[in-house]
């Protein structure tokens, strides 16, 4: 509640997806929801959500790279097959099943209208509006990506006791998305935001660091902003927040401390999670 009350007051993305009232709104849900049954061990239920997640919208795709790190293969399965055959009984209904491939997908991957093109917040669609060649704005974007999947799959690889592995890991891959991702619009920003906030009471989480903050402060609403207060000129803050995001969590991978991710009572030290394995 507290969570849902500091976005409301305190980051203009979380208005403006309530007034659009987008379909983004499944993955803000459905993202928590998958990574809370994964933890409990429930990897094919975290399949499953996250696959009904994609059939709806999908934004959530990236995700399935996470079944892929832990090798949770019926869960990947599960992520898969959702959307695809409700897909495939969708194209049943469909005067022209073959028009997603001719008209829509190009549509996905080119990114959306001139007039809409200016609320992206990617690299890819903000660097050229600074002067900087299409073909290389989107080289740079792809390498920042792909840099983050690879910090996403280190901090899984880090394995540290505690739920941030899941929320970090799962944060970093939808904001490493989101760096290349055609369109890429601000309010898409609270798939991974309340992942990341909900790590405060975990010593080393990215909420405790000074960046994570400092990248939502062109959020806040209010804040005046000189030369970037109209609408077509604030996909430079979004940008601005969307990069500090994922430079923030992409750094977890190398600096995380060991033990991050517990919380542990005064006085008491953390005890191991499973007792250690036998050397054969």
């Amino acid at each position: 509640v507290l969570g849902l009350t500091g976005l409301a007051l305190g980051f203009a993305p979380f208005g403006h997806l309530v007034r659009l009232g987008n379909w983004t709104v499944t993955a803000t849900v459905a993202l928590p929801l998958a990574l809370l049954l994964a933890s409990r061990g429930r990897w094919t239920g975290a399949g499953v959500v996250i696959g009904a997640a994609v059939a709806l919208k999908p934004l959530l795709a990236p995700v399935v790279l996470l079944f892929l790190f832990a090798g949770r293969w019926r869960a990947l399965a599960a992520a898969v097959l959702v959307p695809a055959l409700a897909s495939a009984a969708a194209a049943l209904a469909m005067p022209d099943p073959a028009g997603f491939f001719t008209r829509t997908l190009p549509f996905l991957l080119h990114g959306e209208d001139g007039f809409v093109r200016l609320y992206e917040a990617s690299p890819a669609a903000v660097l050229p509006r600074l002067g900087v060649p299409p073909a290389l704005a989107q080289g740079l974007a792809v390498a920042a990506a792909s840099a983050g999947v690879l910090c996403a799959y280190r901090r899984w690889r880090r394995a540290d006791p505690g739920p941030l592995r899941l929320a970090e890991t799962g944060a970093g891959l939808m904001l490493s998305a989101f760096l290349v991702s055609r369109p890429s619009y601000d309010h898409y920003l609270l798939v991974a935001l309340p992942l990341l906030l909900a790590g405060l009471p975990y010593a080393g989480s990215v909420a405790r660091g000074a960046w994570f903050w400092i990248a939502l402060v062109p959020q806040a609403p209010g804040l005046t902003w000189p030369w970037l207060e109209g609408e077509r000129r604030r996909a430079f803050r979004d940008a601005f927040t969307l990069c500090v995001l994922a430079v923030s969590v992409a750094r977890q991978a190398r600096t995380g401390p060991a033990g991050a991710g517990e919380r542990v009572p005064p006085g008491r030290a953390p005890e191991p999670e499973h007792a250690p394995a036998a050397p054969f």
